[in-house]
């Protein structure tokens, strides 16, 4: 017991040695850009399916569970006045929401990096970019599924409840919260292994 300690000790003083926060704002920083373009594909795409309506409405309650008051009222502008936007302005969104989530990556490829004590320098400017966009598409699906577990969660839940059997909704509520932080937790884990085995120079 006193080892494993003393192992956490030196890891928590390596985590600040590597300027954890200051890395972890700037991935949050980079992630919150990437959102809001994102936001204006996705109603872009809602604007013109049929059951649009339903589909913007379940979104909208499921980001004010998790979003600032005051970053829901910016979104909630994007679904009021909704219209149906060119196509320069959603590629132009696409580009910036990739470029952004481009950033998450590279800030957390650089906190491995950190972590194995890796000179700076051993990829070249294009490479480590490279290996960035190509991780974005490996990562983005795994991480998507956490968030719509997370986020929608709550939804799929109160729809099981209503249409199960009185008896087993206790059961069902348990199985059901315990296979959506499962996928949650490995989706998350899955990303951070893919960053970790192709997103550092190690040999």
């Amino acid at each position: 017991m006193l080892r494993m300690l003393g192992h956490l000790r030196r890891a928590i003083w390596a985590a600040f040695g590597h300027s954890v926060f200051s890395m972890a704002k700037a991935a949050a920083y980079s992630a919150m850009l990437s959102l809001f373009p994102a936001l204006v594909v996705i109603t872009t795409l809602f604007a013109v399916m049929p059951s649009g309506d339903n589909i913007r409405g379940v979104l909208r309650g499921a980001l004010q569970r998790v979003l600032p008051p005051d970053t829901m009222l910016l979104v909630q502008n994007y679904f009021i006045s909704y219209h149906t936007r060119s196509i320069r302005i959603v590629w132009g969104c696409v580009f910036v929401s990739l470029f952004a989530a481009m950033g998450v990556l590279m800030t957390l490829m650089d906190g491995f990096r950190r972590a194995y004590r890796l000179p700076r320098g051993v990829w070249g400017f294009w490479q480590e970019r490279a290996a960035a966009a190509l991780l974005v598409p490996a990562t983005m699906l795994p991480m998507a599924a956490a968030t719509a577990f997370l986020t929608f969660g709550h939804f799929i839940e109160t729809w099981m409840v209503q249409n199960s059997d009185h008896v087993l909704q206790f059961y069902v509520i348990l199985f059901w919260r315990l296979i959506r932080w499962t996928i949650a937790l490995a989706a998350s884990v899955m990303s951070l292994a893919l960053i970790y085995h192709f997103g550092i120079p190690r040999h």
